[in-house]
């Protein structure tokens, strides 16, 4: 497995804990939360290229 890219970023409040409360439904981790994301508006972005 790669070795992991570690990043910092500053959420307001109310994001904040909607990642949170997102996080508990799904059973992740913040990290895995935000990496999902990351890689599905990647793929919307891609689309085209197929």
């Amino acid at each position: 497995m790669e070795k992991g890219v570690k990043i910092q970023i500053t959420l307001a409040p109310v994001v904040a804990e909607s990642l949170d409360e997102f996080c508990r439904k799904k059973g992740l981790k913040r990290s895995a939360a935000v990496a999902l994301a990351l890689n599905e508006l990647w793929k919307e972005e891609r689309t085209d290229e197929k």
